[in-house]
């Protein structure tokens, strides 16, 4: 088993308005390991991690969330999979 850590920046002023979806790659992840998913933001002081069992991802290519910020706040959705850890 192994703990693969992935790092994601949500970074609006790179991307376009309507872009707030964000993939991360899950090649490498198998059945027996453990992903973490540790997402920032590059101006605001967001900082998250996600935890997902390999059983979980294992045979997907990637996974992907969607950041929505508001004034107070940034929120993050997985699409089509919850953390589970």
């Amino acid at each position: 088993m192994a703990i693969i850590k992935k790092y994601r920046t949500i970074s609006p002023s790179n991307r376009q308005a309507s872009s707030n979806t964000y993939k991360i790659s899950t090649n490498n992840v198998t059945v027996n390991d453990i992903l973490i998913v540790l997402i920032d933001h590059e101006s605001r002081s967001y900082k998250n991690q996600y935890a997902f069992t390999g059983t979980e991802i294992s045979g997907r290519k990637s996974i992907s969330f969607r950041a929505e910020e508001t004034e107070d706040s940034v929120d993050v959705s997985w699409v089509s999979i919850v953390p589970s850890i």
